[in-house]
């Protein structure tokens, strides 16, 4: 981000010397890092798009969030106990937010199941670096808007090419940079480090094959009438400090090269 000296900004009362105290950067990238990781200007001369999260962490008890977790994680009539897994995922996801993680797909094709709340929560953990979009958006050829985010969510994907996606997306799952496409500019190569979460009604919203490593699918199971609550959200709020505090503390199930 070259700043140029414009002469317009002396009607705002700049000078010279206001002027050559402002930054000059060689570009932007993408770097995400949290705590003490975190770089606001890479290098000393690239800007970075990754935002600054403000966690603060502390020791207590999560009852809420497990049981969400435990509902979509843990065994079902379909799928075993992954309860671990997905801590696993989200302590890498906070402590590492460079390494490479499995594309989550939660999919039903009930209503009342509580797939979009573990977004909810993701974007909690990662703040401003989250972003929920549509199906739509990821078959556009824009793309500026999601592209630097750590975690981007799909709500409801119903893709027209449902195969052609699922590439797309084991893609970006192995791919150290991407191109940034902004309207009415020149692409830009990035750094990529995003990692996806699909939520969907339809079950053949998209296409996985059974060996596949890199999409991890989950069925989700609707939520009993007696476990509902109308502040289950708002608990999940109360609670993310102790959730961070134990994510930041917990040991690894498996090591982050498994």
């Amino acid at each position: 981000l070259k700043i140029q000296k414009y002469s317009t900004l002396k009607r705002f009362g700049f000078i010279d010397r206001d002027l050559e105290m402002i930054a000059n950067f060689q570009g932007f990238t993408v770097q995400p890092g949290h705590g003490d990781q975190y770089q606001g200007i890479v290098n000393d001369v690239f800007w970075n798009r990754y935002r600054k999260v403000n966690w603060k962490p502390k020791q207590g008890e999560f009852p809420y969030i497990k049981k969400m977790l435990m509902h979509i994680f843990g065994k079902n009539r379909v799928d075993p106990n992954q309860y671990e897994e997905i801590l696993d995922w989200l302590t890498v996801l906070i402590k590492f937010p460079t390494v490479k993680l499995h594309q989550i797909l939660l999919y039903s094709t009930e209503q009342g199941t509580s797939k979009t709340a573990f977004g909810k929560l993701v974007k909690l953990l990662v703040q401003e670096n989250y972003i929920e979009v549509k199906s739509s958006d990821m078959e556009e050829k824009y793309n500026s808007h999601w592209i630097d985010k750590l975690v981007i969510h799909i709500d409801e994907g119903n893709f027209a090419k449902p195969k052609d996606m699922a590439n797309n997306l084991k893609n970006y799952g192995t791919s150290d940079t991407v191109n940034m496409r902004t309207m009415g500019t020149d692409y830009a190569t990035v750094p990529f480090f995003g990692k996806f979460i699909i939520t969907t009604n339809e079950s053949e919203g998209l296409f996985v094959q059974e060996d596949d490593r890199r999409i991890w699918a989950r069925n989700v199971q609707v939520i009993p009438e007696a476990d509902k609550d109308a502040l289950f959200e708002q608990h999940v709020k109360e609670e993310i400090d102790f959730f961070t505090h134990h994510l930041l503390h917990r040991k690894l199930k498996y090591p982050t090269s498994q």
